[in-house]
């Protein structure tokens, strides 16, 4: 520290000039450190390369704060091995080479010492199997054998000729869709292959996915007690269900039975799967009688074989959210056979396909009454309808947004009785193109649908008690689409609808 001498001085009239005396300032000056290196390694030490293999050196410097870290690199043999400015060494030819790092501040030195060899080229490849047989959804892995087993490259690479049928990631295969598709392991040195062929059937088992932890259970009425079995395991092995089962989030229960006279066989003699949680479902319904028999194999079956068959199937499951397309596969169906089958099931949102042609006696009898997070409807293709098919079949779902189409001409007693009482979420009601009417067909029909302001009818009369009720509360204005000489308050549509002729 210097001190500064800082004279004041003040200049006063008649006296001169004063001095006062001193002040001592303090200057304080900084001077910046430089650590050296003292030191340099390398890692690794030593290499060995095939020919075109390339790999990095680190070079690790000493101390670990010194001002300059800088280095470069150099081979002694560049017909051997080369060497970059990172550290990246390429093996050019057989023989053996020093890479040595020096750091620009005091030189220091490290080498690696290098040794190219002749690579050892892969020869083969196998697979461990070259037929798999799975079903959707299901997966199994392949594993790649390679020749030599000390090859200097061991990399391959997959693929599947038909991605909707399997796919494959690192020997994963995963079945997607019904059909058969070959996969190909392809080595990445030599492109040799080997190929499995995979056949895919649609899953006949009941498939329950867990998106959260859940439960089922099974509610047996009076003297039913079918045979049900379970697996945790994708299907390896089977167990006979006892008591509740708890499914962890991201895991797959499979159930299928050996019932082939039907799962349950009237109103009382019946059997519910209560889910709670989140689950989706799954397969094929018909695994509960058939024993999850595959496609083509005896058992497998398209026909309900007994009244009221899936009667309450999933009564109240809370848990199900979804419910796949393909699920109910039978094209021949029996009295009561899908009645009160998803009742309650309020969290359901997706509804299964069905393409049965021609019903029976209240066969969808209320099938999703109360799931009143059920948004669309599935369609309906039957022409040929029963007394009560579609008996309140959609009661209570307060979040259908659009009705299914209803093609049929020829109608029988309360077929569509109570169909879509309460979907006061509804807004167009489905175009009813029958000519042909029976007893109460449309009572209660759109009971209740609030939201609904427009309804086309080809029907050109008014036959006693077929349309009692069937438009109570719908929305207070709207527009009836009819050609007949009634008005839409014959129709008892409120006084704020208006009749419009015209239209195809």
């Amino acid at each position: 520290m210097k001190k500064l001498k800082l004279f004041k001085t003040l200049l006063i009239p008649s006296l001169g000039v004063l001095t006062l005396g001193t002040i001592a300032v303090e200057a304080t000056s900084c001077s910046c450190a430089i650590f050296h290196v003292t030191a340099v390694e390398v890692d690794p030490q030593q290499m060995v390369l095939s020919i075109n293999e390339t790999r990095e050196i680190q070079a690790i410097v000493y101390p670990e704060n010194a001002t300059d870290k800088s280095v470069s690199w150099a081979s002694d043999n560049e017909t051997v091995a080369t060497v970059d400015e990172n550290g990246q060494v390429t093996a050019v030819a057989v023989g053996t080479a020093n890479i040595t790092v020096t750091t620009r501040d005091g030189g220091k030195t490290a080498n690696c010492a290098v040794t190219v060899v002749e690579p050892i080229h892969v020869e083969s490849v196998t697979l461990d199997k070259h037929n798999l047989s799975l079903v959707v959804g299901d997966n199994d892995y392949l594993t790649a054998t390679i020749s030599p087993t000390d090859a200097t490259d061991p990399s391959v690479s997959w693929a599947s000729d038909n991605e909707t049928v399997a796919t494959v990631e690192n020997g994963k295969v995963t079945a997607v869709g019904k059909g058969t598709t070959t996969i190909t392991v392809t080595t990445n040195d030599g492109h040799y292959t080997d190929t499995c062929v995979v056949t895919v059937t649609p899953l006949s088992y009941i498939c329950v996915e867990a998106n959260a932890d859940s439960t089922l259970t099974l509610n047996n009425g009076v003297g039913n007690n079918p045979d049900l079995q379970y697996s945790m395991d994708g299907g390896a092995s089977w167990n006979t269900y006892s008591a509740a089962i708890n499914i962890d989030k991201g895991k797959n229960l499979y159930l299928k039975g050996n019932n082939p006279a039907g799962w349950s066989h009237d109103t009382l003699k019946y059997t519910v799967f209560v889910i709670k949680g989140d689950v989706s479902i799954s397969g094929n319904v018909m695994g509960l009688l058939d024993n999850g028999a595959t496609s083509g194999e005896e058992g497998d079956i398209t026909a309900i074989p007994c009244d009221c068959c899936f009667y309450d199937l999933f009564r109240d499951s809370t848990g199900i959210t979804s419910v796949s397309d393909d699920f109910l596969p039978a094209t021949v169906l029996k009295c009561n056979c899908y009645r009160y089958m998803f009742n309650g099931c309020s969290s359901l949102t997706a509804a299964p396909e069905l393409p049965a042609t021609n019903l029976d006696l209240a066969c969808y009898h209320c099938m999703f009454y109360g799931c009143s997070n059920l948004t669309t409807a599935p369609k309906l293709t039957a022409t040929t309808l029963a007394e009560g098919c579609y008996y309140g079949m959609f009661k209570g779902c307060t979040s259908l947004i659009q009705a299914p189409e209803l093609p049929a001409t020829t109608l029988a007693t309360s077929c569509y009785s109570n169909m879509f009482y309460y979907c006061s979420s509804l807004t167009t009601a489905p175009d009813l193109p029958a000519t042909s009417l029976a007893t109460s067909c449309y009572e209660y029909m759109f009971a209740g649908c609030t939201s609904i302001n427009s309804v086309k009818i080809s029907y050109t009369g008014i036959p006693s008690g077929v349309f009692n009720y069937w438009v109570l509360g719908v929305a207070a204005t709207g527009i009836f689409y009819y050609r007949g000489s009634y008005s839409a308050q014959d129709f008892g549509f409120p006084p704020g609808w208006s009749k419009n002729p015209d239209f195809n």
